[in-house]
């Protein structure tokens, strides 16, 4: 309401005090109410964090470790593979993954690549696990000395971190398969023997690579190795 006073008249200006008075304990009331709000998203999100830190501390474990690779854009299935020697239940690698990481938002797939989602660095740091993600001059490194590479598939395992973690995670079940399999060593020595002569030597490029490795993954997995 506007009013027009005239000739400092009382009434008119007795009732514009009061409606400026009015007015501030509108705007009082509106910043308490903001304030409660805010104070009331905050215990939320606490709420959340400690909820999912104290449920689920294998999955935060999972999202530290997907942090420090983040700049890889790592795959889905090799991220799986890549924790496979610490959850050897395929389903219970998928519940952490889908079910929790995703589910809560701690994490994104985008084209079957994942990485830690802003929420879920947060996550980190309240629950002091934080790590400096991947930066170029760190080296995730394969199961060979990259010292000595030569070969150029070689040198692409060695700077290409998805690569990389493949090779680590088959050579993991290859050795594992080989120290179970008693009589059958020497069969499963030649056997990868003969995959890495004629099928990953044989590659012609990256994609191949990946294709390669994956397969021989699931066919030390099929043999027993976990």
């Amino acid at each position: 309401m506007q009013v027009t006073i005239n000739n400092g008249d009382p009434i008119a200006l007795e009732f514009l005090k009061r409606e400026i008075i009015g007015h501030e304990q509108q705007r009082q009331a509106a910043q308490t109410l903001e304030a409660k709000l805010a104070d009331t998203e905050q215990s939320l999100r606490a709420w959340r964090f400690w909820y999912f830190r104290s449920a689920h501390p294998t999955a935060v474990e999972m999202l530290k470790d997907l942090t420090a690779l983040q700049n890889y854009s790592v795959r889905k299935d090799v991220f799986d593979a890549r924790w496979a020697g610490v959850i050897q239940s395929p389903e219970t690698r998928s519940i952490y993954i889908n079910d929790v990481l995703l589910r809560y938002g701690w994490i994104l797939e985008q084209g079957g690549l994942l990485r830690v989602t802003e929420g879920g660095l947060s996550l980190l740091r309240q629950s002091g696990l934080y790590v400096t993600p991947y930066v170029a001059e760190r080296v995730v490194s394969p199961s060979f000395d990259c010292g000595k590479a030569d070969k150029w598939y070689e040198k692409v395992i060695c700077s290409d971190a998805e690569l990389a973690m493949l090779d680590v995670e088959m050579v993991r079940l290859f050795r594992q398969l080989q120290t179970y399999s008693g009589s059958d060593a020497k069969v499963i020595s030649a056997a990868q023997v003969d995959w890495r002569n004629k099928v990953r030597n044989a590659c012609p490029d990256r994609s191949c690579l990946v294709v390669s490795y994956s397969e021989r993954i699931k066919q030390l997995r099929s043999a027993g190795a976990q």
